[in-house]
C-alpha cells in the first residue's frame, strides 16, 4: 500500500497507547481478525510397521492481531485421536495439537486429517495432515480383486499376493476358501516357502451374464493376520445387454387401476451388430414398440400391462436376426399388491394426531 505524505506525516505522530495502531488499521480499511497458521501443517511419517501408533504434534499459531478460540478438533476417522494443547491464543502466541494414529491392521498408503475448527473468519476449518505408508507384517495385494468387464467366455485369471514383509520374518498359508456359491476357483502356488504365495483366482468358463461377487479367505498361522478378507468383483457381458432384465410390475386389484407401462433396452454386448426383428407379448392387451435409438441400440416401449397378476410366470419373447442370440426371453416379476393400511398419513394432520407407525424389528445376523 502506497501512503500519501499527509498520511505519513499523520502516522509518524506520536500518540499514546494503542491509538496509533488503530488509527493505521482504520486508515487503511483493516479490521482486526484472528489467523490460525501452522509452519508445518502436513507431516509425513514414511514408512512404519502397521502394529505402531503415529504421534506427532503439530504447531498451530495465531498469526492475527485478535483472540484466536478453538473451539473443536475432529479426525477423519476413530483410528486418529487429536488433542489440543490450549484452546485460547492471543496474537503471536502457539500451541500444540497432538495426533495419534493407528496403524493396526493397515496396509499401504494412509492419509488422515485434523480438522480445527476456530474463530478465524477466513479459515474457520483449518486442516492438518498426516501422510505415511503402514507396512504389514503379511501384505496380501490387492486387497480387492475386480475382474471388471468380461466380455467372452473365457477363463480370466487374477493374483493375489500373500508375502512377509519383515526381515527373518516366515509364515504358513493354512488355508484359502471361497464364500458359499461363489462363481469362482482359487489355485495356490509357493513362490518361496514361508515368505510368499500367489493365489490364482479364476472365473468359471461360459459364464452367466451379470454381476460376479464372491469373498476369498485366506488364513495363515501368523497371530498378526490370522484371516483376511478379498472381495472378488466382475461383471460378464452376455451376447446382447438387457436393461433391465427383468419387468417388475406392482399387483394392483382395484377396478380403476391402470394398466403399467415401461421401457426395455436392448443394446450390443459381445454381439457387435445385430437387428430386433420381433417383439412377442404374452397378453394382447400389451403394445410393444420398437424405437432404435442408434445403431445396435434400441428401447422396447411396453404399455397396456395389466395389473392383476394374470402376468405372474410370463416371459417377453424378443427375435432378433443375430445367431449367437436368436431369442431373447424377459420374465415378469409380479410384486405383491400393497396393503390398504400402508397409505401414508395426509401431510396436513398435526403430528399430535397422526398415529406413529410401527417401529420395524431389524432381523438378527447370523453368526459369523
Amino acid at each position: 500500500m502506497i501512503l500519501s505524505r499527509s498520511y505519513r506525516d499523520f502516522a509518524a505522530r506520536p500518540l499514546r497507547g494503542g491509538v496509533l495502531a488503530l488509527a493505521l488499521l482504520a486508515a487503511a480499511g483493516v479490521s482486526a481478525a484472528p489467523a490460525i497458521t501452522s509452519p508445518a501443517p502436513n507431516f509425513d511419517f514414511g514408512e512404519r510397521d502397521n502394529d505402531e501408533v503415529v504421534t506427532h504434534a503439530f504447531v498451530v499459531k495465531n498469526a492475527g492481531d485478535e483472540a484466536l478460540v478453538i473451539s473443536d478438533v475432529k479426525s477423519s476417522c476413530g483410528c486418529t485421536v487429536a488433542e489440543l494443547e490450549t484452546s485460547t491464543l492471543q496474537p503471536g502466541e502457539e500451541t500444540h495439537v497432538t495426533a495419534n494414529f493407528n496403524l493396526k491392521g493397515r496396509q499401504g498408503h494412509q492419509t488422515k486429517t485434523i480438522t480445527v475448527i476456530s474463530n478465524d473468519p477466513a479459515q474457520p476449518a483449518y486442516r492438518l495432515e498426516l501422510t505415511g505408508t503402514a507396512i504389514a507384517t503379511i501384505s496380501v495385494e490387492p486387497g480387492l480383486v475386480n475382474f471388471g468387464r468380461i466380455e467372452d467366455t473365457a477363463i480370466h485369471e487374477q493374483t493375489v499376493l500373500v508375502q512377509s514383509n519383515r526381515e527373518g520374518h516366515t509364515f504358513e498359508l493354512l488355508d484359502v476358501s471361497l464364500s458359499e456359491n461363489a462363481p469362482f476357483t482359487v489355485e495356490i502356488k509357493t513362490n518361496e516357502p514361508g515368505k510368499e504365495y500367489a493365489i490364482l483366482v479364476h472365473t468359471l468358463p461360459n459364464p452367466m451374464p451379470g454381476a460376479l461377487n464372491g469373498r476369498l479367505t485366506i488364513r495363515t498361522d501368523d497371530v498378526s493376520r490370522p484371516a483376511v478378507l478379498v472381495n472378488l468383483f466382475g461383471h460378464v457381458v452376455g451376447p446382447l445387454q438387457i436393461l433391465p432384465d427383468v419387468i417388475n410390475i406392482q399387483s394392483n386389484s382395484a377396478p380403476d387401476a391402470r394398466p403399467a407401462s415401461m421401457n426395455v433396452q436392448v443394446k450390443a454386448g459381445r454381439v457387435k451388430e445385430f437387428e430386433l426383428v420381433e417383439v412377442i407379448a404374452p397378453a394382447d392387451s400389451i403394445a410393444a414398440e420398437i424405437v432404435q435409438l442408434r445403431a445396435n441400440d434400441y428401447v422396447i416401449k411396453l404399455t397396456g400391462m395389466p395389473v392383476d397378476g394374470s402376468l405372474r410366470g410370463k416371459e417377453l419373447i424378443v427375435r432378433t436376426n443375430s445367431p449367437d442370440a436368436p431369442e431373447l426371453r424377459i420374465p415378469f416379476l409380479i410384486r405383491p399388491e400393497r396393503p390398504a393400511s400402508s397409505a401414508r398419513i395426509p401431510a396436513r394432520v398435526p403430528a399430535s394426531q397422526a398415529t406413529p407407525p410401527a417401529r420395524p424389528v431389524r432381523p438378527v445376523a447370523p453368526a459369523q
